[in-house]
């Protein structure tokens, strides 16, 4: 019984770690166009129109998807600058 708390205190540790990481890092995840667009107060096509034109940087999914996704400090700091609109 006590190896089993051990493991499952261990367990809520860990637990608490990867989220603290998780809020950390919270900016380094890949987001889509339409997310893009609401955080710059665009559309879509408008990011996807953007990216052609080199303002934006995409990446794309390797699911063979061929997803267009952006980097959500890349989105922000797009909009900070005010060049959005």
């Amino acid at each position: 019984m006590a190896q089993t708390d051990l493991i499952i205190a261990e367990l809520g540790r860990q637990l608490r770690e990867i989220q603290e990481w998780m809020e950390q890092h919270q900016e380094n995840r890949l987001v889509s166009c339409s997310a893009a667009g609401a955080v710059l107060g665009v559309s879509a096509v408008t990011v996807r129109r953007w990216a052609r034109e080199g303002k934006i940087t995409p990446y794309y999914t390797p699911d063979g998807g061929n997803r267009m996704k952006f980097w959500l400090a890349d989105v922000k700091a797009m909009a900070k600058k005010g060049e959005a609109k």
